[in-house]
């Protein structure tokens, strides 16, 4: 897959900067990363600070066909394998459901996704933002970054840099995506996807688009990449497929802490 590149210093927001060059030249798959914003979003339009020494990039995609909700954890998994490649270990990161990625448990980045109309097609623009190269004390000092958050740095004493962690996922990524289309493929992913999702095996509060809130155990991913949640409602339990909304880890009771 050849990509092409825009190389930005600072930019408010590489997902805005992705979308005005899909709508203006579309078809391209295009990568727009820099090395600072000053207006990043995460999800639900919350603002994501974006100091230097961070990955925030904007990977756009052609779409051949209808969406497929299944890129978001394929991506997610090419964060982590390709992550920790450089870093030379096998453990110590993990994927909250539906975008989050854990570092010890801790959230050290994120993926936003969203199609938009470009051309005569659509595409999917990926944007990706992860604490890298960043200290535990430079962490603190960015004050809208929130307390729990942490960086690969923090975490390992160590860290690749935003360039060598993109190419390194991108590698992973592609890879990924000629398995997820030969023979048993999206089964396959399925699986590998699962082994790292943090979620999977827990309680967990969740609140879907409507604002409804519902608590039930995750016990799989379905192969659209739907969260399965067994639910217990007078005795009787079913399972339940969300396909989106924000979750919560429901903690042990005795660690006296709050869902995360």
């Amino acid at each position: 897959m050849k990509w092409h590149w825009i190389r930005l210093e600072e930019t408010s927001s590489t997902q805005i900067v992705a979308k005005q060059l899909a709508e203006e030249d579309p078809g391209q798959h295009r990568i727009v990363i820099a090395r600072r914003q000053n207006s990043g979003k995460g999800r639900r339009g919350n603002s994501w600070q974006s100091p230097e020494g961070g990955l925030w990039c904007t990977l756009s995609i052609p779409l051949k066909g209808p969406p497929d909700p299944f890129l978001n954890l394929l991506l997610a998994l090419a964060v982590q394998e390709g992550v920790l490649a450089l870093l030379k270990v096998s453990t110590g990161l993990s994927m909250k459901w539906p975008n989050d990625l854990l570092a010890r448990g801790q959230k050290w980045g994120g993926i936003l996704s969203e199609v938009i109309s470009a051309g005569n097609g659509q595409e999917v623009l990926m944007g990706l933002g992860l604490n890298l190269q960043i200290s535990a004390a430079d962490l603190q000092k960015e004050t809208e970054i929130p307390s729990d958050a942490t960086s690969i740095m923090a975490e390992f004493g160590q860290s690749p840099s935003p360039e060598e962690s993109l190419e390194s996922i991108l590698s992973v990524f592609e890879e990924t995506l000629k398995e997820d289309t030969s023979p048993g493929g999206r089964s396959r992913n399925r699986l590998r996807i699962a082994s790292h999702l943090d979620t999977i095996g827990r309680s967990i509060i969740w609140k879907d688009l409507q604002g409804n809130i519902g608590e039930g155990e995750a016990v799989s991913i379905a192969e659209d990449g739907a969260l399965i949640v067994e639910i217990d409602s007078a005795g009787s339990k079913r399972m339940l497929e969300l396909r989106s909304g924000e979750v919560h880890h429901v903690r042990p009771a005795n660690d006296g802490s709050m869902p995360s």
